[in-house]
């Protein structure tokens, strides 16, 4: 839900007190930021960091051709982390386990469970990163599929 606050500053940031802080009234003091903040030029990069070490401490590999990539190899489970927006694939139980692990590390909230199972509470369409996710469901000459539609700024543009 907010990814910067969550990462460890990587160099020294001194800024102003905000006015509800009593310090605010004596002009020769200042603060020391200890977490990223919105508008830092390396905030996203400290988060690229952060999301880096809490998915290699779950033991998921990175891949070998994009950073944007996970995989755990024994779960069989992928994701692919772009800003601060998780995309993941697996079996219910290790999507439950995976947003549980990375709840103790960063505040989290679940868009939606792509699937086929509306009992289970699962959506056939899905919005993102401006992209339309659609679960297709069999037929008797397909076999079930994920359809993903290009954002729609992108189509006008081609």
């Amino acid at each position: 839900t907010r990814a910067h606050p969550h990462c460890e500053m990587r160099r020294r940031v001194w800024v102003v007190p905000p006015k509800e802080d009593p310090a605010s009234n004596d002009p020769t003091l200042c603060a020391r930021l200890l977490k990223s903040v919105y508008g830092l030029r390396d905030a996203g990069q400290n988060f690229e960091l952060f999301t880096h070490t809490v998915m290699e401490g779950l033991n998921f590999e990175t891949g070998s051709w994009t950073p944007c990539l996970f995989r755990h190899r024994v779960k069989n489970t992928q994701v692919y982390v772009y800003g601060d927006n998780f995309v993941s694939r697996g079996s219910r139980r290790d999507q439950e386990r995976l947003k549980n692990d990375l709840a103790k590390h960063m505040w989290i909230k679940v868009e939606g469970v792509l699937g086929p199972d509306r009992s289970q509470g699962d959506s056939q369409e899905l919005v993102c990163l401006n992209r339309i996710f659609r679960w297709n469901r069999a037929t008797h000459d397909e076999p079930e599929s994920i359809e993903l539609e290009a954002d729609a700024r992108h189509a006008e543009i081609i």
